[in-house]
């Protein structure tokens, strides 16, 4: 049973992703552990609820107190690298200290009550909770209605906020790390987990840091990491965050990611490049205005985003409050110079491009400052698929009539549109409205490889 697996009833289901992270280990460096186990004469095992590559995590009870903890065990190989086994334990200790600092200002973090180490593995104690992960949800039920994500959103929000005024940036917010607490008569209660990879932005919070990542290394979960964080995780900041949870929002209300890659070279070159398709038209019961919200929390620079999550929540709610906008009406005679000027702009979209992707991949008129700033990992992953050949494709059959549409009884046959975009969107196909099968598009060229649906996210948080 895996880290993200649903039939795991706690918080701590997604905690392991934290060591599972850190280092890579063979299934024999795991600690077994059994039912009745005393670990320091305080805590009593009862059954196990997950183990991954790094941790074991176990449903607990306090000897004295009788109440139901969660222990997670963190396995680390003393065989391998002395360094990198260094480095995990620092994380380790340090995800301890956070998550209870954070855990005593605000409900909506899961809290660590206890650490310490036993016959010689390191140990956290943390709270049970009876719930299931956002992305379960979404995975079973489909796509949050907005309303009610505006509820979660808040309480994401003051966990995020408590964090960010504290001066830790969690690095790896995603719907696997995002708990709904399991009490159908309780009001909707929300808790972030797993600070496993957290970065503190300053020295003075009387914690014990762990040494700086190397630069070469990427930290986090690539399908919700910023450009930024993918170029180096020492230039990361609070807007961040910031883009994690508007990558969640996407993803939770449309059921479908803004980027995606069938390789981690793809999805990086579809982050720091390509836009997303509007949400809206993944999903069209959406509220229009959510288009410009999730413009500014998926903006490229950092500069341009939302400058904090407090921001972030008031805009999302003035968003669902806005009328929707009154349909644009175009004048025929002006039509043709509108086309022109799409074709112009789409002109230069590519060429601007191909300069792009020429500088980075060092071409003859490569800039090294600008490449200097993206880890080897980036760079190699971009090389990747510059280097890649490209598909081969038949020859295009001789130009023939289409035959009509056929749309199943009761349905009327779909229409073909062809869209244009001031720049390259992900090639991968969508759901259409609320999350159906991808709307058909009029286009030349074949069509690319089919990624199912609900694919699992790439979430191998360090990429040498």
């Amino acid at each position: 049973m895996d880290a993200d697996s649903p039939r795991l009833p706690t918080t701590v289901r997604v905690s392991l992703s934290a060591a599972e992270r850190a280092v890579g280990a063979d299934e024999s460096d795991i600690w077994q552990h059994e039912a009745d186990e005393i670990v320091d004469g305080k805590y009593r095992l009862v059954r196990p609820l997950g183990r991954g590559g790094m941790a074991e995590v176990w449903l607990a009870v306090h000897v004295t107190l009788k109440t139901e903890l969660a222990i997670k065990f963190l396995s680390v190989s003393l065989t391998g690298d002395p360094t990198r086994s260094r480095t995990v334990l620092e994380r380790f200790r340090f995800e301890a200290q956070i998550s209870a600092r954070l855990g005593a200002r605000t409900r909506h973090i899961v809290a660590v009550h206890d650490a310490g180490v036993h016959d010689d593995i390191p140990y956290l104690v943390m709270e049970y909770i009876r719930g299931r992960t956002l992305f379960a949800e979404v995975r079973e039920k489909g796509p949050i209605d907005p309303r009610r994500f505006a509820d979660m959103l808040d309480q994401i929000a003051d966990a995020l906020t408590v964090a960010h005024d504290m001066g830790i940036v969690h690095r790896d917010l995603k719907p696997s790390n995002v708990m709904l607490l399991d009490d159908p008569g309780a009001e909707l209660t929300v808790k972030v987990a797993d600070f496993g990879i957290a970065k503190a932005l300053h020295g003075d919070l009387g914690l014990d840091r762990p040494r700086e990542t190397e630069a070469d290394v990427m930290l986090g979960s690539p399908n919700y990491m910023s450009p930024e964080q993918l170029s180096s995780p020492l230039a990361v900041d609070a807007r961040a965050d910031v883009w994690a949870l508007g990558v969640l929002a996407y993803e939770v209300l449309t059921d479908w990611p803004p980027f995606q890659g069938n390789t981690i070279a793809e999805l990086i070159v579809a982050v720091s490049t390509r836009d997303f398709e509007p949400a809206t038209e993944v999903r069209r019961s959406l509220p229009r205005g959510l288009d410009g919200w999730f413009s500014r929390a998926l903006a490229k620079e950092p500069a341009r985003r939302f400058t904090s999550i407090r921001e972030m929540v008031r805009a999302y709610r003035d968003a669902l409050a806005a009328p929707p906008p009154a349909p644009a009406k175009a004048s025929p005679a002006r039509r043709p110079a509108a086309l022109v000027a799409v074709a112009v702009a789409c002109l230069g979209t590519l060429a601007g491009a191909t300069a792009l992707a020429w500088r980075l991949l060092g071409g003859p008129r490569a800039e090294p400052e600008a490449a200097r700033h993206l880890s080897p990992g980036v760079r190699g992953a971009l090389q990747e698929l510059a280097l890649r050949p490209p598909p081969a494709t038949a020859a295009p059959p001789a130009a023939t009539a289409p035959p009509p549409a056929v749309a199943p009884a009761g349905e009327p046959a779909p229409s073909a549109a062809a869209t244009a975009s001031a720049r390259p969107r992900s090639t991968q196909p969508r759901p259409g409205a609320d999350g159906g099968a991808p709307r058909a598009t009029a286009t030349a060229k074949p069509a690319p490889p089919t990624v199912p649906r609900r694919r699992k996210e790439i979430d191998k948080s360090e990429i040498l």
